[in-house]
């Protein structure tokens, strides 16, 4: 009777387990509340002929690909605000790795760290 029940158990704490994880969302980048999807490539356009990192969006079906930075230096790591109006990304325009921020279309790139040390990855916190 015991093995029967923790048999009985133990299948019932996996079957909770599987549903959790089921239940998460997908391993993803915030999307913003316009749902594009916010990316780095090295893609060589008419824009950024040198082929370096830079930052655009495009749909979830992959249409509409837009490039919002334009520069030789290499922008990476951007992630959207939890409000999907601002995108923080990483930067060696100003010399040195910085976080800079923007507006998710593209405008207003500030640089707000300006350290010569560098700093990577920004990531925004909700208050």
């Amino acid at each position: 009777m015991k093995v029967r029940y923790f048999r009985v158990l133990t299948t019932l704490a996996a079957g909770a387990l599987v549903a959790s994880l089921l239940a998460e969302p997908a391993g993803a980048a915030f999307p913003g509340t316009n749902g594009e999807i916010l990316f780095q490539s090295d893609r060589t356009t008419m824009a950024s002929p040198e082929g370096d990192y830079e930052i655009f969006t495009m749909n979830p079906d992959g249409t509409n690909v837009i490039q919002l930075t334009f520069n030789a230096a290499t922008d990476h790591s951007p992630t959207f605000s939890p409000d999907g109006t601002k995108i923080a990304f990483t930067s060696t325009r100003d010399e040195s790795l910085d976080v800079f921020k923007m507006n998710s279309g593209g405008t207003s790139q500030t640089n707000m760290t300006n350290d010569a040390s560098g700093d990577l990855d920004p990531d925004w916190q909700p208050f």
